[in-house]
């Protein structure tokens, strides 16, 4: 098992457990290096460290992007999260989270479901999220689980669907090297398009300054992540990996339950990076 999950959730987005908390599986669970990459926000950081406990807390968020009108994920690791670049960018992403509830809110009214903006309000959160919504529609009784309430109402084809108009995936990786972070593509094969265009995505990534693949995630398989390995040898990423650890419900993806980066020196790690170097040359 890795010492280290560079892919973690906490309530101040859509997990379900605070930073203080987070801190305690991961010391449980044996790791060594967390980073809390929570959508949007940095909020959860101080808590983490707060409470650490000798657990080496890694700076982390997670940027939801545009390429190619679909959504990807950029993972930043080791930024300053106290940066003009990043806070400003992830300032205007809390606004359109918040201009998205309200579409989705509105049209929940129409269909006659009410409450959402209130139930929203007693969370402990920043990043307001669709698994938020899906959360409300089932205690109150709209839908039997999550999974049907993305199906029946937030999904693309659901009663409530409605886009989000993220940043420029150019635009986060340049606010996360702004801010002295790596970029890094998160879970890459779980995005709906061909492997031609991962292979562009990536080409395109690495162009606008990306750094990073993430190449170990629970659930993929052997052939995936050989692909992956091949692609981030190609174009010259460092690799990165985390559970995308979100709560205890979700068995498959527990902190530090991912195969381990060791390949024999085929790729490179993200402990190989010079910034990861000089961050360990401090703590030395």
């Amino acid at each position: 098992m890795p010492f280290f999950d560079f892919h973690t959730h906490s309530h101040f987005s859509d997990g379900e457990h605070s930073p203080q908390h987070l801190a305690k599986i991961a010391l449980e669970a044996g790791i060594k290096q967390l980073a809390l990459t929570d959508h949007d926000c940095v909020d959860g950081l101080p808590e983490l460290k707060s409470n650490a406990l000798g657990l080496e807390v890694i700076n982390g968020v997670e940027i939801s992007s545009t390429w190619q009108n679909t959504e990807i994920h950029i993972l930043g690791l080791l930024i300053d999260p106290g940066h003009k670049a990043i806070s400003e960018l992830l300032e205007n992403q809390q606004h359109l989270r918040r201009e998205r509830i309200e579409r989705i809110h509105q049209k929940l009214c129409k269909l006659g479901i009410s409450g959402l903006l209130e139930y929203l309000e007693n969370l402990n959160c920043k990043a307001l999220t669709r698994t938020h919504v899906s959360n409300f529609l089932v205690s109150e009784g709209h839908s039997k689980n999550n999974q049907k309430a993305f199906k029946v109402f937030l999904g693309k084809k659901g009663k409530v669907y409605s886009p989000a108009n993220w940043c420029d995936l150019t635009e986060s990786v340049n606010a996360i090297a702004a801010s002295g972070g790596i970029a890094v593509i998160a879970h890459p094969s779980r995005y709906s398009i061909s492997s031609r265009a991962l292979n562009a995505l990536v080409k395109d990534f690495r162009n606008a300054g990306g750094e990073g693949l993430e190449i170990s995630y629970p659930n993929i398989d052997q052939a995936t992540r050989k692909n992956l390995k091949t692609l981030a040898i190609k174009n010259n990423l460092y690799c990165s990996g985390g559970s995308d650890f979100h709560s205890y419900s979700r068995t498959w993806a527990q902190i530090g339950k991912f195969p381990t980066l060791q390949d024999n020196g085929e790729i490179k790690t993200i402990f190989e990076h010079p910034s990861w170097k000089a961050r360990q040359n401090l703590h030395s």
